[in-house]
């Protein structure tokens, strides 16, 4: 992951490119005054700082899109506070349905940015600042100032929106910071430490609460466990899952792999098939699924004997 620090709006085409790339689809979330879509033929000023994006979503100069990596969607563009748009770039979003969003009401502007990226169900996001999203009044040391722009709370709080609603964040840029920034240093810092808090890495999710079963469906020496403990099975091994499920059959998993059975009341197949192995056994519907693990497998009981599996084993 990338945090690019300093420089105009145009250092950030190489980054998102390759964030891009590395996260196909993922959403571009771009906190700026301007859109910076602006072409060479359509700019009033000629600079580049308000091409980049353009450039991204492939509309930008020649020699510069041949080194790209990859190219994005306007529905992967997510603005927040922009407000000095040119007429080219309104007609641009207008005709291209781009999700804007405004900085009022600023109460509500983290709950929005979560929807919209919740709405496009996006797997990962890249984040853009551009400090002028800031009102003059929180921070005027920016190229091209804009009246109406967020408070320095509001974008934090939009900020950490973006890693609450996403899985991963493969990026994130702060630019355009001008002259010296001294006198409102607690805002930079603010929304620095911000943008470097979505790039650090995540705690594990706590372990899912062991399941209940009542009446037990299985033997006594069998215990319900509620994570995925067969080797590398992965997300193929659950997709493999989902497809017996969904016809209702029964399997064994040995290790990694799935052994089907006839039907759930064929005991002798499965005391036959879980031997002396620590072997996992699974039942559930749709992609709930449930294991159970033989805490000791020289205890079996036969099929239909003691240990509260009564004859059969679901």
């Amino acid at each position: 992951r990338v945090f690019t620090c300093g420089g105009d709006c145009g250092v950030e085409v190489v980054p998102v490119a390759r964030a891009s790339r590395l996260w196909p689809g993922l959403a571009v979330v771009w906190f700026d005054a301007h859109a910076d879509l602006n072409t060479p033929a359509s700019s009033p000023s000629g600079h580049f700082h308000g091409m980049p994006v353009r450039t991204l979503l492939g509309d930008g100069p020649p020699e510069l899109l041949q080194l790209l990596p990859s190219r994005l969607e306007p529905s992967q563009l997510i603005y927040v506070g922009a407000r000095s748009l040119d007429p080219p770039e309104q007609d641009y979003v207008d005709s291209h349905a781009v999700t804007l969003l405004s900085a009022e009401p600023a109460s509500s502007l983290p709950d929005r940015l979560s929807a919209a990226l919740r709405k496009g169900r996006f797997g990962a996001a890249y984040v853009h600042v551009d400090l002028d999203v800031l009102d003059p009044s929180s921070f005027p040391h920016v190229c091209c100032p804009a009246e109406g722009g967020l408070a320095t709370s509001t974008l934090v709080a939009a900020v950490a929106a973006v890693g609450s609603a996403v899985p991963v964040v493969a990026g994130a840029g702060l630019t355009e910071c001008c002259g010296d920034p001294e006198p409102s240093r607690p805002e930079l810092e603010a929304v620095a430490r911000a943008l470097a808090e979505l790039l650090l890495p995540r705690p594990d999710p706590p372990p899912p609460a062991p399941m209940s079963l009542s009446p037990p469906a299985w033997p006594a020496h069998y215990r319900p466990i509620a994570h995925e403990p067969f080797g590398d099975g992965g997300q193929a091994t659950l997709d493999t899952l989902a497809r017996y499920v969904e016809a209702d059959q029964p399997v064994v998993l040995t290790g990694a792999d799935i052994v089907d059975v006839e039907r759930w009341s064929d005991n002798a197949k499965v005391e036959a098939l879980l031997g002396d192995k620590a072997v996992l056994v699974k039942r559930a519907r749709g992609r709930r699924f449930r294991y159970w693990a033989n805490d000791d497998p020289g205890a079996r009981t036969a099929p239909g004997g003691g240990g509260g599996g009564g004859g059969a084993f679901g």
